[in-house]
């Protein structure tokens, strides 16, 4: 990487050399049996280099050739891209030490174990399918740059998901349990999974209405990709955002308050620097229902004339190979503030209402204006306080704005099963769609 760099310096103004390694192993049993079994070891170079105030960038799987990453890089100086900022300097930051060395020696002997051992302690108390799923995964990142800049991570993530599908459906209670290295589950918490698998199991109708929604973690998802969205620099800038013109106004309950915060050591894939070499910090976004920011990368820092704000990652909404995207604003660790009240609490406050575990196509609906529709994965029926059974093809839809608005409730603990910490949160008065 440094020769690259000091090749790059002579016939660049400016040049950054970008590095992603990552060794990933997964597991599947499906239907009590394994099913599937994958590994994979892939490492990237990105190069970007400034020259004239233009960008070029080119990426390659090894260095045999630097000289022709080079010229790539240049050639694509022809599609004009502006670039009026400084890939910045090199500072002290902390560490963030989120690396297992028993990740990197986990086998899928190993995975195999663990997964049976899960569907071992369902055997025989389900009356569907059992399925467990497991991976792990190390990384390396190293970020170098002509300022100086020259920062390096390690990281690794192990996960176990127990899913108990329905009979005669595709639909699951499933939990993802995320970790840094391999940790056998408590058995409280799969005793947890069966015992909502259990109350759910019989079908039951509700018809359509407006009702209280309970939405746990892993339904949260969709909800993070709209804020992303909204709050980008990008969509501020061309004013395309809902949230452009309300910074310092209230948008939601003012017991909302939603931050992204990659510092963050009970949340996976924590980070001290982003992909541009910023180093990453809290960042509150909407603070007790009133809206602060938007959040950017080195880029549109420079448009607006603010300070980078540490979210410069090579990524997309939907995932993707760092190594072959360029940076762009998102928030990789969005969190939000726990409430004040037990998930027992907050169910005794359901007279009558649904429960969201998981959705499908939480991608539909225009996402930047907050938009959602959704199917049920599953929807679960409560009354007065307790699980009565699941929903047939429920819907549930809305608009995310609106929704923060009417939060009754929102639990008092993050939960770690999806790799985010994430509290449930309790709405009222949101649209279902059901049989």
């Amino acid at each position: 990487m440094e020769k690259l760099l000091e090749m790059a310096r002579k016939v660049a103004d400016q040049a950054e050399v970008f590095l992603h390694e990552q060794s990933s192993s997964t597991l599947s049993i499906e239907d009590s049996k394994p099913s599937e079994m994958e590994g994979s070891i892939q490492t990237g170079y990105a190069l970007r280099i400034i020259k004239d105030g233009k960008m070029g960038s080119a990426y390659t799987r090894n260095l045999i050739d630097r000289e022709d990453l080079i010229k790539n890089a240049m050639n694509s100086l022809i599609g004009g891209v502006k670039a009026d900022y400084t890939f910045p300097a090199h500072q002290n930051i902390g560490s963030v030490d989120q690396y297992d060395k028993r990740t990197k020696e986990l086998g899928f002997s190993d995975m195999l174990e663990m997964c049976t051992q899960v569907v071992d302690f369902f055997e025989g108390k389900v009356e569907g399918q059992l399925d467990c799923y497991a991976g792990a995964a190390t990384t390396r990142r190293r970020v170098m740059n002509t300022s100086g800049c020259d920062h390096e991570e390690n990281g690794s993530r192990f996960y176990l998901v127990p899913s108990l599908v329905f009979p005669n459906t595709h639909t699951s209670i499933l939990r993802y349990f995320v970790t840094n290295g391999p940790d056998t589950l408590p058995e409280k918490d799969l005793q947890d999974i069966l015992d909502t698998y259990t109350a759910s199991l019989p079908v039951v109708d509700m018809g359509s209405k407006k009702t209280k929604v309970l939405f746990l973690p892993l339904a949260d998802q969709g909800f993070q990709w709209r804020l992303n969205a909204a709050a980008n620099a990008k969509n501020f800038l061309d004013k395309s955002s809902p949230l452009a013109s309300k910074v310092g106004k209230s948008i939601a309950s003012d017991m909302v308050t939603i931050y992204n915060d990659p510092l963050d050591l009970e949340g996976a894939e924590a980070c001290a620097f982003d992909d541009e070499g910023v180093p990453t910090r809290r960042l509150d976004i909407i603070k007790d229902g009133v809206l602060q920011t938007s959040f950017n990368d080195l880029d549109y820092a420079k448009k607006m004339g603010v300070e980078p704000t540490g979210t410069g990652f090579r990524t997309i909404m939907w995932g993707g190979d760092e190594v072959t995207l360029p940076p762009t604003p998102y928030m990789k660790h969005l969190r939000m503030e726990p409430g004040e009240h037990s998930f027992d609490e907050m169910l005794e406050m359901m007279d009558e209402g649904v429960m969201v575990f998981n959705g499908i196509g939480a991608h539909s609906g225009n996402i930047l204006n907050g938009d959602f529709s959704y199917g049920l994965n599953p929807g679960v029926l409560v009354k007065n306080g307790e699980i009565v059974g699941r929903l047939r093809d429920g819907m549930v839809a809305g608009n995310m704005y609106d929704m923060f608005k009417k939060v009754i409730a929102i639990e008092k603990q993050n939960h770690m099963k999806n790799g985010i910490p994430l509290p449930s949160v309790l709405y009222e008065d949101v649209a279902i769609s059901a049989k």
